[in-house]
């Protein structure tokens, strides 16, 4: 079963890299530019997952991530950022993981296994980043 994930980055080639990393591994990704698209791409479909970067034009992150949460509880959302301090509170406001920017191509395919493949994730479950200088 193919995995609908919903990319959320400003960054055009962070953006294209991730896209064709995500595609190569057999998701379905549709790409967004700002909180609001996001928003809207929620509210009029469904997806596995979110992969959100917490520097976007016009809006934070946090505030893309409580909207998300108000119009899907259950959507799980790994946070993307270059700030660590940012991405422990997008954590602790409900974010599944976060990834450090930059991170590797191995780090993005470990989150994505955790927690858009494997069923077995319960919330609490640790490793909860993928920051090698942790």
């Amino acid at each position: 079963m193919r995995r609908e994930i919903l990319l959320v980055e400003d960054g055009r080639e962070t953006q294209a890299v991730v896209r064709r990393l995500l595609e190569s591994d057999g998701y379905r990704v549709c790409a967004v530019s700002t909180g609001g698209e996001a928003i809207e791409a929620v509210q009029q479909s469904s997806f596995d997952g979110v992969l959100l970067d917490m520097m976007l034009p016009e809006t934070s992150g946090l505030h893309v991530l409580a909207q998300l949460r108000g119009i899907q509880n259950d959507l799980r959302v790994i946070v993307m950022s270059g700030q660590p301090q940012l991405a422990v509170e997008a954590v602790k406001q409900g974010a599944e993981a976060y990834l450090i920017k930059p991170f590797t191509s191995e780090a993005l395919r470990e989150q994505m296994e955790r927690y858009f493949v494997r069923d077995d994730h319960q919330p609490g479950d640790f490793p909860r980043r993928s920051d090698p200088s942790q």
